[in-house]
């Protein structure tokens, strides 16, 4: 009986890690939506500011000319793994942020 459920746990955590988010990184290529800018999905990298907050930027000014979004923005975040994007979860990721980070937008 243990054996069974130590299998069972196993195959648990092994599918748990296959659809885990991909890590967050400087520079990682990302796309996101926000409702705080024009609608449509933004390309840009990541960027930490001074307060290690993750912020995105843009790889082009949006129509109101924002160049920068704060995780606190978006929407939608995708980031670019081996060629091939994947969600990640933007209010799990602002948790492990400091308690700033959870405070403001856009510059």
């Amino acid at each position: 009986m243990r054996t069974r459920i130590a299998a069972a746990t196993a195959l648990v955590l092994a599918n748990a890690a296959s659809f885990a988010e991909p890590p967050l990184h400087n520079d990682a290529v990302v796309r996101i939506r926000s409702g705080s800018i024009e609608g449509g999905w933004h390309t840009g990298r990541l960027q930490r500011d001074a307060q290690q907050c993750w912020m995105v930027k843009l790889d082009r000014a949006t129509q109101d000319h924002y160049t920068m979004v704060s995780l606190l923005a978006v929407d939608q975040l995708e980031i670019n793994a081996d060629g091939a994007w994947s969600a990640v979860g933007v209010r799990s990721t602002l948790q492990s942020l400091p308690a700033v980070c959870r405070e403001y937008g856009a510059d």
